[in-house]
């Protein structure tokens, strides 16, 4: 009887990875949905028309994006975490550790969804007033250290702004006065007029104007766009701040599923589109990870980011 069982059980096994593998060959056989959390018009809503350009000049099928805003993208993640594990509904940018800003969660992030690569990273930029007259990031420490709890720093609360922001105060050895603001493109007019003195940013157009002082780029090599900023580690701090956009699938989805997928993200965001659309425009860099690796970058952004949600006093709402 057993032994039986056992036989059974293996057969069903097998189907699994059988039929898994056979999605994947097939894949896409019908319209795509990718859905994603954030406002229309930004970075992520470009980037998922250019995977979904791609993908349909390449399958000769039908891939629609659509903008699901609201509570740090969990509108987004429920639909796909609700959705068949079949590769047709996929979810752009989310952050990982959601949960430690959301109390109650309607879907599991680490069981009902699956990683398939992370889309794409973009460095954070130590951005400052002009009117600071600070032109280095060590004057900018010594400033920081010289006025604890004096620089206002601006931050997009309840997200990986936040979390970046205090990790920065942490690496640094400073204290500041973080000040939520509701967007980044809120946060520059506010520096421009000296309202706010600093900010981990992106690269806005005043940084060529001078309106705005970039102190350090957390990449690992500088922007050519802005070949006078240093990295973090060229000013002597081991920092490389950033920020990632993963890519999730719902948690049925089939290991053999997910790698095909993961694969065609990589493919087209490493065409000339994006390089044109995204890495120029927003100094952005595609990525495209596995499956695998995916999942040990998110899991490692959410250790670090629940570590210092618990050390600031971060709680769910």
């Amino acid at each position: 009887m057993n032994v039986k069982r056992i036989v059974t059980s293996l057969f069903t096994i097998a189907g699994i990875f059988t039929a898994g593998a056979a999605g994947a060959q097939q894949w896409p056989s019908k319209p795509v949905t990718i859905v994603f959390g954030t406002a229309a018009g930004g970075p992520i809503d470009l980037m998922s028309r250019i995977i979904a350009s791609q993908w349909e000049k390449k399958f000769a099928q039908k891939v629609i994006v659509e903008n699901r805003p609201g509570a740090s993208s969990t509108l987004a993640g429920g639909v796909v975490a609700r959705a068949p594990g079949d590769g047709y509904t996929l979810l752009n940018g989310a952050f990982p550790p959601v949960g430690l800003f959301i109390k109650e969660l309607p879907y599991d992030p680490f069981k009902d969804l699956t990683p398939v690569t992370v889309v794409a990273k973009q460095a954070y930029y130590l951005l400052v007033s002009s009117k600071m007259n600070i032109r280095t990031l060590k004057d900018f420490i010594a400033y920081a250290r010289a006025n604890p709890g004096k620089v206002s720093v601006g931050m997009v609360p309840s997200g990986p702004h936040e979390i970046e922001s205090n990790r920065m105060l942490e690496v640094l050895g400073i204290q500041g006065n973080l000040i939520g603001y509701r967007g980044l493109a809120t946060v520059y007019p506010a520096l421009m007029s000296g309202e706010l003195n600093a900010t981990l940013g992106a690269t806005p157009p005043q940084l060529k104007t001078g309106e705005i002082v970039g102190l350090a780029t957390g990449g690992s090599r500088r922007n050519p766009n802005f070949p006078d900023m240093p990295t973090f580690q060229e000013g002597g701090v081991q920092y490389e701040p950033s920020a990632i956009f993963p890519m999730f699938a719902p948690g049925t989805t089939p290991p053999a599923l997910v790698s095909r997928i993961s694969a065609e993200v990589a493919a087209a965001v490493n065409s000339e589109e994006f390089a044109e659309r995204i890495t120029k425009t927003f100094s952005i860099d595609p990525s495209g990870v596995t499956p695998e690796v995916a999942s040990r970058i998110i899991r490692d952004e959410y250790e670090t980011s629940r570590r210092i949600a618990q050390q600031v006093g971060i709680k769910p709402q």
